[in-house]
């Protein structure tokens, strides 16, 4: 029986890790938390933190059951500089897994994910990427956002810094890292190969269902109302719980249920997919170089 968590899929968002996660924890030997994204180890994103301390967080997991491996989804471990050194200092054995896409894709995605996230109020993604530099300064970040660096989208469409971090501390064997489209064309086969590099059985049945689609809000009012602890929710759920003395009411997802709806992405100008293209020119040799082909 394992004493520690031993799986990381540490990001990036966005590139299939919510369905990657659902795959994995199909298997007997593989179990989650009761929270997917603790993000306990990016301890430079409190914003973004289930637990503080080692005991709450393993309190996430359930220990009592015999397992090979327990896995923590926390996306944004990617993104993090503490992330890599603060998983390797907890269990240099850890096993990692990235999962990466085209970099204009991904940028479309992970802007769309901002915004429902109300982490970015820009809806033009063009206009967005544009403030990258001013951000930087401090300016025009959103009340609403969690984590100011999450709007450096031209860092954070630059996969090589933040990858070379894992590899600085972790063995080439004990990571992995999967290119998106050859993996959703090939579940399948990836999936095979995942669980036989983690050392099981690979005689699975996986149901492969889509999993978190771009979504987007049908209404920006009700989203910031459901944004964070909106005291105007919190006033009528505390009423509500009065009335009906009941303890949890879960408004809030209720309304964030009722105001999704699927996501239409919008075009990027010319100039902003050449730079992001120039970004993604610059690291492919050396992605290609880890991914995972099969």
């Amino acid at each position: 029986m394992i004493e520690k968590i031993n799986l990381f899929i540490v990001g990036a968002p966005k590139c299939g890790t919510t369905s990657l996660y659902s795959y994995l924890t199909q298997h007997e030997r593989i179990g989650g938390g009761k929270a997917k994204e603790p993000h306990y180890f990016s301890k430079d994103f409190e914003n973004f933190r289930w637990f503080n301390d080692i005991t709450s967080y393993h309190d996430n997991y359930d220990f009592s059951i015999d397992l090979e491996y327990r896995v923590d989804s926390s996306v944004m471990y990617f993104y993090s500089t503490l992330a890599p050194k603060e998983i390797y200092s907890y269990n240099p054995n850890a096993k990692i897994i990235v999962m990466l896409r085209d970099e204009v894709d991904f940028y479309l995605s992970y802007h769309n994910q901002n915004l429902y996230n109300r982490d970015e109020v820009v809806d033009c993604p063009n206009k967005a990427w544009r403030l990258t530099e001013q951000r930087n300064k401090g300016n025009s970040i959103p009340k609403s956002c969690r984590e100011p660096s999450f709007l450096d989208y031209k860092s954070i469409v630059n996969f090589k810094p933040y990858l070379d971090e894992y590899y600085k501390y972790f063995d080439n064997n004990q990571i992995l890292v999967i290119p998106f489209k050859p993996w959703i064309n090939n579940l399948d086969t990836y999936q095979n190969y995942i669980f036989s590099w983690l050392g099981l059985d690979n005689d699975v049945a996986v149901n492969f269902d889509k999993i978190n689609e771009k979504r987007a809000h049908k209404y920006k009012l009700v989203a910031s109302l459901t944004n964070g602890r909106n005291p105007s929710l919190l006033g009528i759920s505390k009423f509500l719980k009065a009335i009906f003395r009941i303890k949890k009411i879960g408004l809030a997802p209720i309304l964030r249920k009722l105001n999704t709806k699927k996501a239409e992405y919008k075009k990027l100008d010319n100039d902003v997919i050449q730079e992001i293209s120039s970004i993604s020119d610059s690291n492919k040799t050396y992605l290609s170089n880890k991914f995972l082909q099969l």
